[in-house]
């Protein structure tokens, strides 16, 4: 028989937010987007919320990400995409993110755990990218590898 154990609900939400869009589990952490979210630098960038499971099994708020510094633009929409965690390493793609490659060309964006906090890490976009790409809907990590589309980054192995 299935039961509800635990609603997760952050403080700080509003209409229209989207939390619980996507959706990442790995292990004791659990990765909620909110890809509407309105916060500092304009509407609809997005955010992130991570929780870690603790010892009595609920869990806990860990920490907010945004894309900080390397934020694209306005309705970047940060979380709309899926969310992909490998132990001290996360992918979350920015569809609408504008940059280089233009409007809403879209990048992922990778955050490292140093043991105490997620850390903003580095943006990918697609080197031969173009305005409206989307890319980063769909990023994936494996084996310390992250893929999107048909890019592959690599970097430091996982601790």
């Amino acid at each position: 028989t299935w039961s509800l154990q635990q609603t997760l609900q952050p403080n700080d939400l509003g209409d229209n937010d989207w939390f619980g869009k996507t959706v990442a589990l790995e292990g004791d952490l659990l990765v909620i987007g909110a890809p509407h979210m309105t916060h500092v630098g304009g509407d609809g960038l997005g955010v992130a919320y991570v929780y870690r499971r603790d010892t009595s099994g609920l869990f806990q708020f860990e920490q907010k990400l945004d894309p900080g510094i390397h934020r694209g633009g306005l309705n970047d929409v940060f979380s709309w995409g899926t969310i992909a965690v490998e132990y001290d390493l996360m992918a979350v793609g920015a569809r609408f993110d504008d940059n280089v490659n233009g409007e809403d060309a879209g990048a992922v964006y990778l955050f490292r755990y140093d043991g105490a906090a997620w850390q903003n890490e580095a943006k990918l976009f697609a080197p031969d990218g173009e305005a409206f790409d989307s890319f980063g809907v769909a990023p994936l990590i494996s084996q310390g590898d992250v893929y999107v589309g048909g890019l592959l980054a690599t970097g430091a192995a996982p601790k």
